[in-house]
């Protein structure tokens, strides 16, 4: 029956209403096909009653959505939340106001979407849909992530991971969420723990554009704490789990750790990837805005301005496309609240009939009118954008040359004070630890080393002064290998000095035989 209708139209109401039901039955599961079946609906305000064509509106919608179709021009969906609320329908009121919200989160209307998910949770939870609460809490928290709100975010994230209850793949999709709202406060081991509970669920469904996105937040974590080796392992591994559509986005990704771990060979492998998909790029408008955007700031930070400023018109000019298609949107909007109102009174009076000419004559003028100032203003904005681009490449150079004399200043008073400073203690207290061994006055060595290592044993003095010359070190290096000796670790300290083998065993107050026993452990361990 779906296959016959699709093939030829509804001619009928009980046809339509027929149509209607199947979609809404699929709509979960096969989006796609309810969306074929409600689309093979001819004129649906002409096919339905009052209370079926708002039902329609909901479905459509939330089909569209699910299949990542653009909503925006999608307003009767405000229409039929009212009906419903008006008609204690709380049921499909919850979801007239869920995707309504979604509606106004395309449109940026984000307080308007606010209003929305808030009201589809209130009235979910009157008819206890906790799938439809799990959705508007989600968003909700979308919301307040925007707004900068992150604490606020974490809980709306955990109260929809918890409104899942079973499915697996939309409470990873939570964790997934509040893993990078503690990675946006800084808190590395929270965003790890929740990252691995996404993992471990998506794993368990199988579902691969989780397992990427995770993959993703994992080497975002990892740059946190400057492990750009599993960084770079995640993203790509994550390139493997994302169809071809995505990778544009984990080609961006991993050229931006190159670029922060100095990696400058793989950086020009992956910027040229990024150069030689951007014509067939199939992924949306922001993401090109994204990759010339980075293309112009790398190639600005290597000097190459001529090609920062050709990326940078490039950047300018999809962002002027995507508001050019919002704006669009704008009058689509204005034309389809015309085609409603007009259709609903279809059966009206004959003078009703001819007002509605006369209205379609002056929305059309004033279409034209509106498509007449909106290309004025792009060729004048097009202009303006052209001239301050060529002013900003004037003050990036600029700003370039100052920020590399202020660096090189920083970095010869560094190199003349702190760090001499910091040698000199080193050297004192090691040559200190040397002497600890052959005391010819105790108690006035005693004072001579409590004024030297300032009230602490002196190895632990010495990894103090070593961690502010060589921040993270000595972390890394028990990470890295935590079955290292305390005897093997200050051999690994003291190695970065140019001591003799006399000089190491005076140190740590042993002989030199000792020494290369320990050096002789050390290669066979780390190697």
């Amino acid at each position: 029956m779906a296959l016959l209708l699709l093939l030829s139209g509804c001619h009928s109401r009980r046809e339509a209403k027929c149509v209607l039901l199947q979609a809404e039955s699929v709509v979960d599961n096969a989006p796609d096909s309810a969306l074929a079946l409600l689309e093979s609906v001819g004129h649906p305000e002409d096919r339905f009653g009052k209370a079926d064509f708002m039902q329609f509106e909901v479905i459509l919608v939330k089909s569209k959505y699910k299949c990542y179709k653009p909503i925006y021009a999608d307003t009767l969906i405000f229409d039929s939340y009212h009906f419903f609320l008006d008609e204690k329908d709380f049921a499909k009121a919850s979801q007239a106001a869920l995707y309504g919200g979604c509606v106004n989160v395309e449109r940026n209307h984000f307080d308007a979407a606010m209003e929305c998910f808030k009201n589809a949770d209130f009235y979910a939870e009157k008819v206890s849909d906790s799938s439809c609460r799990a959705f508007a809490q989600y968003y909700i928290g979308d919301l307040l992530n925007q707004q900068g709100d992150e604490n606020q975010a974490i809980d709306a994230y955990r109260q929809s991971e918890r409104l899942y209850g079973n499915d697996y793949s939309r409470k990873s999709r939570c964790l997934n969420a509040m893993a990078m709202m503690f990675l946006v406060l800084g808190e590395t081991d929270s965003a790890f723990y929740y990252l691995d509970s996404a993992m471990e669920m998506a794993e368990t469904k199988g579902c691969q554009n989780m397992k990427s996105a995770l993959l993703n937040n994992y080497s975002v974590a990892y740059q946190q704490i400057g492990d750009f080796g599993n960084a770079e392992r995640c993203l790509k591994q994550a390139i493997n789990e994302v169809d071809a559509s995505q990778r544009p986005i984990a080609y961006l990704n991993l050229a931006k750790v190159y670029q922060r771990s100095g990696q400058n060979d793989s950086l020009k492998v992956y910027k040229q990837l990024l150069l030689n998909g951007l014509d067939s790029l199939t992924s949306s408008q922001e993401t090109s805005a994204a990759i010339y955007a980075f293309l112009s700031s790398a190639a600005a930070s290597e000097g190459d301005f001529e090609s920062a400023y050709q990326y940078e018109l490039q950047h300018g000019k999809v962002t002027l496309d995507i508001m050019e298609e919002r704006e669009r949107s704008s009058v689509y909007d204005i034309q389809q609240k015309y085609d409603f109102e007009a259709q609903q009174n279809r059966h009206n009076l004959e003078m009703l009939r001819r007002l509605r000419v006369i209205i379609v004559l002056v929305i059309v003028l004033l279409a034209a009118m509106i498509a007449v100032a909106v290309l004025v203003g792009i060729a004048l904005k097009r202009k303006r954008i052209e001239a301050e681009l060529n002013g900003k490449l004037l003050e990036l150079k600029r700003q370039n040359e100052e920020q590399q004399k202020q660096q090189h200043l920083r970095d010869s008073q560094f190199a003349s004070l702190e760090k001499d400073e910091l040698l000199q203690k080193l050297n004192v207290a090691i040559q200190m630890l040397s002497l600890s061994n052959n005391k010819s006055n105790p108690m006035l060595f005693k004072d001579l080393e409590a004024k030297v290592y300032e009230g602490t044993s002196p190895w632990e003095y010495i990894e103090m002064v070593f961690n502010r010359l060589n921040p993270g070190w000595t972390e890394n290096i028990r990470r890295q290998y935590p079955d290292l000796s305390e005897v093997e670790f200050k051999y690994c300290l003291l190695s970065h000095f140019s001591l003799s083998r006399q000089e190491f065993a005076n140190a740590m107050g042993c002989s030199v035989y000792y020494i290369d026993k320990i050096r002789a452990n050390l290669n066979k361990d780390l190697h």
